[in-house]
């Protein structure tokens, strides 16, 4: 018997073999891209935990200061603080300028540079601010954001319906009804 010699076997082999290292590169690549937007992602759920303690604390600083005949327990600085934030979501719009706070209201000033961090930190950052008064003394910090990284398109409003990715965290401030399709972040806290 005559053998037939085989030709062409060995890049049949080669080519199979490179054919499946492609798919696993194209699958590492895959997830770099998948782990590259979730911490871009984390990044934005921690800048938006600082600035909710960072308003917090602003509230705790503002707690009983008063202007001479004010009494003290009302927290009139605090109310100051958060007037105007707790009806919808805001990014602070064009009244909260920091370059108009040469030498004026430490309290206008200091909402004015939160408002700027909270614009600058997040895309489409804005937020929602509600104090119980005293003598709970309970704030919560609603901040929410966009992540244009997992939508296509993105229609900008005030009210957070738009903002992508979220957890399903009900919003604390309409009484637990609807739900935050989003990226939000709420706080709690006594001041």
């Amino acid at each position: 018997m005559k053998h037939k010699i085989s030709r062409g076997f060995t890049l049949l082999e080669v080519m199979i073999a490179v054919l499946v290292l492609s798919i696993g590169l194209l699958g590492m690549a895959a997830l770099q891209a998948y782990s590259m937007r979730n911490n871009q992602s984390a990044n934005y759920r921690t800048q938006a935990t600082n600035l909710a303690y960072q308003f917090i604390d602003m509230a705790r600083n503002y707690r009983g200061a008063a202007e001479p005949g004010q009494d003290a327990r009302s927290n009139p600085n605090v109310l100051r603080l958060v007037q105007g934030l707790n009806a919808q979501f805001t990014d602070g719009g064009s009244g909260s300028n920091v370059s108009e706070c040469n030498g004026g209201d430490p309290l206008v000033c200091d909402r004015a540079r939160w408002f700027q961090a909270l614009r600058t930190q997040l895309p489409n950052g804005r937020t929602r601010v509600q104090f119980a008064g005293m003598p709970s003394g309970l704030i919560t910090v609603e901040i929410c954001w966009t992540d244009n990284r997992s939508l296509d398109s993105i229609t900008q409003t005030n009210d957070c319906t738009d903002a992508s990715e979220g957890f399903g965290m009900r919003s604390v401030g309409d009484g637990g009804v609807s739900d935050w399709s989003n990226n939000s972040l709420w706080l709690r806290s006594r001041i």
